[in-house]
């Protein structure tokens, strides 16, 4: 897939805002949109990431927003995400929605880089207010992840950028993560946990789903999602920087690669990645929207706010419907 000029280009209008992740209401046809912001003069000089809120609007096309209110959830100064908030998810469940996110702990900071993450999670009935679930607090198993920074690495720590799904008759979160048997300076992975069946808040740390085998390819990968291509298979996609992209094939692009994958129970097999959105494109952190036709939207690195590409993936939605499990 080749990049393409963007469709539509929607800024906020206060705010610099970057990552984003959402529920669709299929009978209003809205879609729910968290997104990360910050001040926008904050991200000139790269500093939005540490002052992070998570904001709250409604779309019906990714065009047009409707920016119901910048900061619905945001650190707890007396809880272990006390620093800003960062990416995460968000699926319908019984009893309201619930947001997967990512944060730090600023009283552990001499014991690693200031930068380890850790995975939160919090319920809401309407997107705006929102109630963590008590001692739920999901940390890198260190038999398959690095838990902090390694001496000689090239990038921070990751253990962030929640995705849940539904594959194989299992519940499943991949997550951007540091591979422990990869080589320094190429560990960045999708890392995977399995949810006990019937629960949300018990997960299984499992071993990386992609890659799995050394050197590794890339220093690191964000925002992995997970898609149904049209032969039915399992699809990852995920985003990085150029020059962290050392895949075979993809010329150092990075950007948003997608990869075909097996059964994340099962060892997966090695696959070429395919660029789907190269860097120079200037979005990233994109989301595939199956609801739009596969359509790939992410952020303006330059200036914040959501871009609606030209590219249309045809990928499909898995299993995310939830509805029925009470948290």
């Amino acid at each position: 897939m080749a990049d393409k000029e963007s469709i539509s280009h929607a800024v906020h209008p206060g705010r610099f805002t970057w990552d984003f992740w959402y529920h669709y209401d299929a009978g209003k046809r809205i879609f729910h949109v968290l997104y990360l912001n910050a001040e926008r003069e904050l991200a000139k000089t790269d500093q939005h990431h540490f002052h992070s809120v998570v904001g709250y609007a409604k779309t019906a096309d990714f065009e047009k927003f409707d920016w119901v209110n910048d900061d619905v959830f945001t650190a707890d100064s007396g809880s272990w995400d006390n620093t800003s908030i960062w990416t995460g998810d968000v699926v319908r469940v019984k009893n309201g929605y619930l947001m997967f996110y990512t944060s730090r702990d600023a009283r552990e900071e001499s014991e690693g880089d200031f930068l380890t993450q850790n995975v939160g999670a919090a319920l809401s009935a309407d997107f705006i207010s929102w109630e963590r679930i008590p001692d739920f607090r999901i940390a890198p198993d260190a038999r398959y992840y690095e838990t902090a920074h390694v001496d000689g690495d090239t990038t921070i720590q990751a253990w962030r950028d929640p995705f849940v799904f539904r594959h194989g008759g299992e519940t499943w979160m991949i997550i951007a993560a540091k591979a422990k048997a990869l080589e320094v300076g190429r560990k960045g992975a999708v890392g995977l946990l399995k949810a006990k069946r019937g629960s949300l808040t018990q997960w299984e740390a499992m071993p990386p789903i992609y890659p799995t085998s050394a050197p590794g390819i890339y220093d690191e990968l964000e925002v992995p999602q997970a898609y149904i291509d049209k032969d039915g298979k399992l699809t990852l996609v995920y985003s990085m920087k150029d020059v962290y992209d050392h895949a075979p094939g993809t010329g150092g692009k990075g950007g948003l690669h997608a990869v075909s994958v097996g059964d994340p129970a099962e060892a997966v097999e090695e696959q070429q990645p395919e660029v789907v959105l190269g860097y120079s494109s200037g979005v990233y952190a994109a989301r595939v929207i199956p609801e739009l036709g596969g359509v790939v939207v992410g952020f303006d690195l330059k200036d914040g706010g959501f871009v609606k590409s030209g590219v249309t993936t045809g990928l499909r939605s898995t299993d995310r419907d939830f509805s029925g499990i009470g948290v």
